[in-house]
């Protein structure tokens, strides 16, 4: 309807007549109109100079549940038990439960709120009183989630929520990492609180072992016999089988980076090693460092904080000693040039020559490898052969 008032105020504004302003309303609004009484009294309103368009407001039906008395009675109850549920209220007070509701929010200006649970230490025998007593509740209460509910209470705006004292986590859990072989423990370090062992964490305690002079292999596996009696009291030395079982790991050849080997090459002898002692990525970054030295060793001091991966070793080890070119280029020449020596077996010569075509050309077909060994192979052989063919 407001619609309607404003293109009545619009119509007083401009000076149109009554029966005029009327018969526009109908034809704009047809059965929606407004009653031709209530429009004159619109119209009237607004040459007396109204500006609001908007309907006065009405007082509505008196409230019966608000009044001071039951605003006294909800009070009352809220401040005998702050933990009475508004049903409860609305039951005493002998109101609906949505006026209950009305009288606590808007009225007084209260909130259901739980109890703050706030660090506080206590000791073995509170712990072990505090779990009987949990206990003994849990086994009388049979409402589950209902028990929750009533630990709520009631607060005012001013209040603060009760705080009840709650455990603080325990601090007698430490993580220690130990390396250990056969003969016994050979560095021990405990964890900080809070920290637990990660990839990260591993390679530290490894640099700080490298820093301290102590390498993380097994070591020397000495086997010392113990003498052991028989049935006739004669004595024997024997080797304990356990030490039989336990297998040396292998160490890979040092890497100087001096441009005399080829990075590569030594990259796949570090695998096969790798591979022999079972180490995991982890393991492999962390051992590379002691089996590189001179120019090499010095790189890996320069950027090892960028070093966190196998990956990024290997990666980074070819580009800088990779040189991979130069290595093609000399296998090629050497290649080219290869010839059987003299009482060099066939076996030597052969292996040597399928060596360098490997390095030139991986993909190399057997053909072309064929071609490089009859090429160099010794006159007397390729008699023999020429001969076998005949």
């Amino acid at each position: 309807m407001e619609d309607q008032r404003i293109c009545i105020k619009f119509c007083v504004k401009n000076g149109f007549k009554g029966a005029e302003f009327f018969w526009m309303l109908q034809t704009a609004y047809g059965d929606a109109v407004m009653r031709r009484r209530r429009v004159f009294e619109w119209y009237k309103r607004f040459k007396e100079g109204r500006e609001e368009t908007a309907d006065n407001e009405c007082s509505g039906r008196p409230s019966t549940s608000t009044t001071p008395g039951k605003v006294d009675k909800v009070l009352e109850l809220v401040r005998e038990d702050r933990r009475i549920t508004a049903k409860e209220v609305a039951e005493e007070a002998g109101i609906s439960f949505g006026s209950t509701q009305s009288i606590m929010k808007d009225i007084l200006g209260v909130r259901r709120l739980n109890a703050v649970l706030v660090p506080k230490d206590l000791t073995f025998d509170q712990k072990n009183a505090r779990k009987e007593t949990a206990s003994l509740n849990l086994e009388e209460t049979t409402d589950g989630p209902e028990l929750l509910k009533r630990a709520s209470e009631w607060r005012f705006k001013n209040e603060s929520r009760t705080k009840k004292a709650r455990k603080a986590p325990s601090r007698v859990k430490v993580m220690l990492t130990v390396f250990f072989e056969y003969q016994g423990i050979v560095h021990h370090e405990f964890q900080q609180q809070g920290s637990t062992i990660t990839a990260d964490s591993y390679l530290g305690v490894l640099r700080s072992l490298r820093l301290k002079g102590i390498s993380p292999d097994l070591g020397s596996l000495d086997k010392e016999p113990i003498m052991i009696k028989n049935e006739s009291g004669e004595t024997s030395s024997q080797v304990p089988s356990t030490y039989l079982s336990l297998q040396q790991p292998r160490c890979p050849s040092s890497f100087a980076g001096d441009g005399s080997q080829d990075a590569q090459k030594w990259l796949k002898d570090y695998k096969r090693v790798v591979k022999y002692n079972r180490w995991d990525h982890t393991m492999c970054l962390a051992n590379s460092v002691f089996f590189l030295e001179g120019t090499a060793r010095k790189w890996f001091e320069n950027n090892e904080e960028t070093l966190t991966s196998w990956d990024d070793f290997q990666r980074a080890l070819g580009e800088a000693f990779g040189q991979q070119e130069e290595v093609i280029k000399e296998a090629e020449s050497l290649l080219k040039n290869r010839a059987q020596k003299v009482k060099e077996s066939s076996e030597t010569y052969i292996q040597d020559v399928l060596y360098l075509c490997q390095v030139v050309n991986p993909r190399m077909d057997d053909e072309t490898k064929l071609g490089h060994l009859m090429k160099g192979v010794a006159e007397d052989i390729l008699s023999d052969i020429d001969c076998e063919r005949c």
